[in-house]
């Protein structure tokens, strides 16, 4: 495996093997490691100058390919924005400690991260269901704020899911934080996605 070149004076030679007038490569992160990789859009251009078939060299472009991150992790540690997360019990019997009051702000994150093998045993590009992505490698160039969501298992079960409000965040270095706040009693499942990336 070779880097691409963003040069087109000093452009990556790679040799290509041809079937019937087609070749095929695969673009991987730098050596195959994740942590080389990140997220984006760019074009790809193939030129044959070897000019066995033409005069001129031959020179094809590639549609917008698009890299998206693997997943959106949101911590529920540490302390964000001044939201101290070591308060939050993760209980979701309703004997837990209480985490913050209905209606009133408090900060989150979601961390855009690279692929792992781990997360991914059917390797659909999705993360599966409970996998861990606190420790995946941040994709630094995200820059989308998600959208946040109350889903999933709440409690009391006889109750309502609240609705989330949400202020204006920003999101650096691939981590996104927004202040939000909840508009009901309970727990919930806080839920982060973008839908057209």
């Amino acid at each position: 495996a070779q880097p691409l070149s963003t040069n087109s004076a000093a452009p990556t030679v790679a040799n290509l093997t041809f079937t019937n007038g087609e070749a095929s490569f695969t673009l991987t992160p730098l050596g195959g490691n994740p942590a080389n990789g990140d997220v984006g859009q760019f074009q790809l251009t193939v030129t044959d100058a070897q000019r066995t078939y033409s005069r001129e060299n031959i020179t094809g472009l590639s549609g917008a390919l698009t890299v998206r991150p693997f997943g959106l992790h949101v911590p529920s540690s540490g302390t964000v924005s001044g939201t101290n997360w070591s308060n939050n019990s993760r209980d979701q019997t309703g004997s837990g400690g209480v985490f913050g009051v209905a209606g009133q702000d408090f900060s989150v994150q979601a961390v855009a991260v690279s692929w792992q093998s781990a997360d991914d045993t059917n390797n659909d590009g999705v993360p599966d269901a409970g996998a861990t992505l606190s420790d995946n490698i941040v994709t630094p160039r995200f820059n989308t704020m998600p959208t946040f969501s109350a889903s999933g298992t709440f409690s009391p079960a006889t109750g309502t899911v609240g609705t989330l409000g949400a202020g204006s965040g920003s999101c650096t270095n691939g981590v996104c934080t927004v202040s939000i706040n909840y508009s009901e009693v309970g727990s919930f499942t806080l839920r982060a996605a973008v839908a057209d990336y």
